[in-house]
């Protein structure tokens, strides 16, 4: 509604969401129906593979994904393992998914952006992407948030290869990353974003998910050049492994 230049397309397994969705978007509240969104029920690999032309897609909104355990990322080992190329757990946001994702983007600065409230659940994207940069050099790059309203630099993922790097950060969604935000009731600041997901988040995270603080991963369509790495140097990685300085 807030930019009705701009066609916006909702995917959502659960059907109840999915007709939550386009109720509110008609009804809006009293006003004129929201013209521009279409709701659709699907698994979003297989509605991008076959529904969507590739590089026809400006951003993908990724929202609290939920993850494949509630733990599932803790281990280093295993990230490098899946960074390198090995078997990825059943999740939403497998390398394939990424992929596929990736090529429906636009060339010129198309963006996945994704947030979650669960670090160990951001660092098994953080090796999915990476498994990304190695199988599918050139498709995928990471997006440089530093200069961003409230965002920072939390971590850094690397593969073998020196070029390939994913950065997580730690923020809350704002209009610097296109998530829209709401005026606070009680304060002048606006809250931590608007979605039906961040309003949840509020309500309250599981019990492997953080309360206050929440992670984002930005994924660039195409290969930039190398994105400057603001860690301290005494946290830099040796070998080129991910950097483990952890906030969870």
């Amino acid at each position: 509604q807030a930019n009705p230049s701009c066609d916006y397309v909702a995917v959502e397994m659960r059907s109840d969401r999915v007709g939550q969705m386009f109720s509110r978007a008609y009804l809006n509240n009293g006003g004129d129906p929201i013209t521009n969104l279409c709701s659709i029920g699907s698994e979003c690999g297989s509605f991008l593979r076959t529904k969507v032309k590739k590089g026809s897609v400006s951003k993908i909104f990724v929202n609290h994904p939920e993850p494949p355990t509630q733990t599932y990322g803790a281990n280093d080992s295993i990230l490098d393992a899946i960074a390198e190329g090995s078997e990825e757990p059943a999740h939403m946001l497998t390398s394939a998914t990424l992929s596929i994702a990736a090529a429906c983007l636009d060339p010129d600065g198309g963006e996945i952006i994704i947030v979650t409230d669960n670090r160990w659940y951001a660092n098994l994207i953080c090796s999915s992407a990476l498994k990304v940069m190695k199988e599918n050099s050139g498709l995928i790059s990471t997006s440089n948030l530093n200069a961003k309203s409230g965002i920072r630099q939390v971590d850094v993922f690397y593969g073998k290869d020196p070029s390939q790097s994913i950065i997580l950060y730690e923020g809350q969604p704002n209009e610097a990353i296109g998530h829209s935000t709401q005026r606070s009731q009680s304060a002048h600041t606006k809250t931590k974003g608007s979605t039906y997901f961040d309003r949840l988040w509020r309500k309250g995270a599981g019990n492997h998910a953080e309360r206050e603080k929440r992670f984002i991963i930005c994924l660039t369509r195409g290969c930039k050049k190398r994105t400057n790495i603001n860690m301290d140097e005494k946290k830099k990685p040796k070998k080129k492994k991910r950097n483990s300085t952890s906030t969870k």
